[in-house]
């Protein structure tokens, strides 16, 4: 079985989308947003119940905005929007309340070393403080209250695919019976000979001695993960007897589920913290998305939000950058290229020309190095600076791009390192960011050895592995640094 990029499946018509609706990260995502409404409405009214209009001073809407701030900071470690907050309602709104008092603590203890608490009524914070806590209380009672609802009907299952054999089908079939909120898609077929001698429609085979459905072959996972909306692959072991375990490996890192292992009964009592019930099977979980939950919103409104006010900064720069390209010669001002993006889905990215014409736009072409001469004077310029990347900010506008991630490549390198690096691919579970961790970390400019790649990916996948807001904001400030200090550009 290979596990090249060139043979891997496309996902070229794969929804572009991070969550469904209905589903449990659809209810995390709201509450986040009706927290942050709640400290905004409940401030307002507030504000009008005790002075009669709703004119406030900067103060006033200062603390408005860090306590939007403080709750988000304080989420992670509160669990307040964690993939199982809604499991037990009374568990989570004590930890609403508890982040919440945090929050104020904070904002109290930040008035009174600025000197400013005057500024704000004692009765304003209490009728504020009171009604925000309310507020994130009964909305996670509803929350979970409807969620169990929808889970009951069957509204929002969970959609499972195994990867096993028959015994394994059966035994999971079983454990699910009767499991709300989790549907058993169908069969992965590790072994060839269950599909039909023509390849069959998606569901039209069945695994031998059951009526689960065959959804395709292994080689196959990730095609079949993105079209069928499979939030969870059940993998039985061992897993060398799916093949080269390299190879296995290195699909399930690429498949856009989360991954479990499927362990023996007899170990369901053994102390295994990670251990997590599967239609009451132990599974192990080997891969996971890198953003769950309302994570998705925070980075996807922090890149429209921050990349909309660094688009309309950068317009000066670029109109500047266009002029020289124009006094320099003929030739167009912007060159598109295609990209690898999330999920293996291509897309357009725009760089100002810093090639003369009849280079800028060949793909195929080795990267540039120094003193490279189809490089433009005003071209080596707009690359020591980075000017050239600044139309890329559109695309993060588009949604194709993230301002931190993995840089994107050109198709043809992307097949190129895609056959010769094996975790390569795992690179598509994240947008393709305007900088990244390892451009920051110096591994930026011509990849003239594979070491030189394979340094680059494994930086990507340790930021993929630990992602968070506050690291985006950290490699955002070190690109500042990087781009007056780095001379490693051609």
């Amino acid at each position: 079985m290979s596990t090249h990029l060139d043979e891997m499946p496309s996902m070229e018509d794969a929804p572009a989308r991070y969550f469904r609706a209905g589903s449990e990260e659809y209810y995390i995502i709201m509450l986040r947003c009706i927290d942050a409404l709640a400290i905004l409405c409940c401030g307002l009214a507030a504000f009008a119940w005790r002075h009669g209009a709703i004119d406030m001073t900067s103060a006033y809407w200062g603390a408005i905005i860090l306590a939007m701030v403080g709750l988000q900071a304080v989420a992670e470690p509160f669990a307040l929007y964690g993939g199982r907050a809604l499991d037990r309602p009374a568990a989570a709104a004590g930890s609403a309340v508890l982040a919440w008092v945090v929050v104020l603590s904070g904002l109290v203890a930040l008035a009174y070393f600025l000197k400013i608490s005057n500024a704000l009524s004692r009765v304003w914070v209490g009728a504020w403080a009171f009604s925000v806590g309310a507020t994130m209380i009964g909305v996670r009672v509803v929350a979970a209250h409807h969620l169990a609802n929808a889970v009951a009907a069957g509204r929002m299952a969970v959609r499972v695919a195994i990867i096993g054999d028959m015994t394994d089908c059966r035994r999971l079939r079983a454990g699910l019976e009767g499991t709300p909120g989790i549907q058993l898609v169908g069969v992965i077929a590790p072994d060839p000979s269950w599909l039909m001698p023509t390849k069959p429609t998606i569901g039209a085979a069945t695994a031998r001695g059951s009526d689960v459905p065959v959804l395709g072959a292994l080689a196959d996972l990730v095609d079949l993960c993105a079209r069928l909306d499979i939030d969870e692959l059940a993998l039985f072991g061992p897993v060398d007897r799916l093949g080269p375990v390299t190879d296995v490996l290195t699909l399930l890192r690429a498949a856009p589920a989360r991954v479990r292992l499927c362990l023996d009964p007899a170990l369901a009592a053994a102390p295994l913290t990670v251990a997590e019930p599967l239609g009451g099977v132990p599974t192990v979980a080997l891969f996971t998305p890198p953003l769950r939950g309302g994570q998705h919103l925070a980075k996807e409104i922090m890149d429209i939000l921050l990349g909309a006010l660094l688009l309309l900064a950068a317009l000066p720069i670029m109109a500047a950058a266009a002029v020289a390209i124009r006094l320099e010669g003929p030739g167009p001002l912007l060159f598109p290229q295609a990209r690898g993006g999330f999920g293996g889905r291509s897309f357009t990215v725009y760089k100002l020309r810093t090639m003369q014409p009849t280079a800028a736009g060949d793909v195929s072409a080795p990267q540039a190095e120094p003193g490279d001469p189809r490089v433009t004077r005003v071209g080596q310029l707009l690359r020591r600076w980075s000017v050239d990347e600044l139309p890329q900010l559109w695309n993060v506008l588009k949604r194709d791009m993230s301002l931190v991630g993995p840089r994107p490549h050109a198709l043809p390198h992307d097949d190129h390192y895609g056959r010769l690096i094996d975790v390569y691919v795992a690179r598509r579970k994240m947008k393709p960011g305007l900088t990244g961790w390892a451009q920051v970390n110096g591994l930026r400019g011509r990849t003239a050895r594979l070491a030189d790649m394979e340094a680059r990916v494994r930086y990507d996948l340790y930021y993929i592995e630990n992602w968070s807001i506050g690291l985006d904001l950290r490699i955002l400030a070190m690109t500042l640094y990087r781009l007056v200090t780095d001379r490693n550009v051609h």
